[in-house]
């Protein structure tokens, strides 16, 4: 597996928006450089969203699964910080740069077939109206005639204190991809917990769902700081100078199941075989 704590530190780094398009690519250049040498470099950027796929976009099937992680950084938070020297814990301001890391690390793992319809986006506005979103779905269904399935990676305050290693949330499905997700988790030996709809935090699974794209949150459970230092277990504390704290096994633990849901979800090679043989008459295509 890659370096995680290195990509971790690594992109943990300042990225904004004017909630119109990005005004700072900080940590969305570095993950580009990440990706320039990995199966996918192909890339389609819109003004609050960067997409990355293994085939030319022109090429995608008409159903894609797509994991989309938010790059915005908290307007107001004084710093932006990783520390991974404790030997048990990580330490930052992980507001969404800890899955941004944790997706990067998947697509870079080594000798892992991914699914070929996956597509991943790294979005901007989440902390305000979710555009990236949004703009995303405008894009690729309403435009190109993709259906998609989403998977939203975030940060959690639910699940730390019961050692949980990941949280599914925010279930807007059908029937069918809910049992599928489910059933993944149902079958994991890692402790995790379901939060509902209407107990979850909002996030861009709100978005997605309102422009009738089936989705749900797959977020890591973080401990969040106060002010002073303390442990404050609440929605706010997540975005504090102080940063939250992560188990690094958790962190290991969630990445690996993240792979493992990535390619349950996503099409198999027969079903993919039957896709590509359809043809469309307007697709995106890749910036170079």
């Amino acid at each position: 597996m890659y370096d995680l704590y290195h990509v971790l530190n690594d992109l943990t780094v300042p990225n904004y928006d004017d909630g119109c398009m990005f005004t700072d690519t900080r940590r969305l250049d570095r993950i580009r450089q990440y990706l320039a040498d990995s199966p996918f470099h192909y890339e389609y950027s819109g003004k609050l969203f960067r997409a990355y796929a293994q085939v030319p976009f022109n090429t995608l099937p008409k159903n894609i699964l797509v994991v989309s992680s938010h790059v915005d950084f908290k307007k107001g938070t004084c710093k932006c910080f990783s520390d991974s020297s404790n030997s048990d814990y990580l330490v930052g301001t992980y507001d969404n740069s800890i899955t941004n890391a944790a997706v990067v690390s998947v697509l870079l793992e080594e000798g892992l077939e991914l699914p070929k319809n996956l597509v991943v986006v790294f979005t901007g506005d989440e902390e305000a109206h979710s555009g990236g979103a949004k703009e995303f779905v405008h894009v690729f269904k309403k435009e190109h005639g993709h259906k998609i399935k989403c998977i939203v990676t975030d940060v959690t305050e639910d699940g730390y204190l019961d050692d949980a290693v990941f949280t599914i949330e925010n279930d807007c499905w059908k029937k069918k991809f809910g049992k599928r997700v489910m059933s993944y988790a149902k079958h994991q030996i890692d402790e995790w917990q379901f939060i509902p709809y209407e107990e979850a935090g909002i996030d861009e699974t709100t978005k997605y769902h309102k422009k009738k794209v089936q989705c749900f949150s797959f977020c890591i459970p973080v401990l969040p700081m106060d002010p002073k230092g303390d442990y404050a277990p609440s929605r706010e504390a997540i975005h504090s100078a102080k940063g939250v704290k992560v188990s690094k096994g958790a962190y290991i633990q969630y990445v690996s199941a993240l792979m493992d849901l990535i390619c349950e979800l996503g099409m198999s090679k027969k079903e993919l075989s039957y896709a590509v043989d359809e043809k469309f008459h307007k697709r995106p295509q890749e910036s170079e």
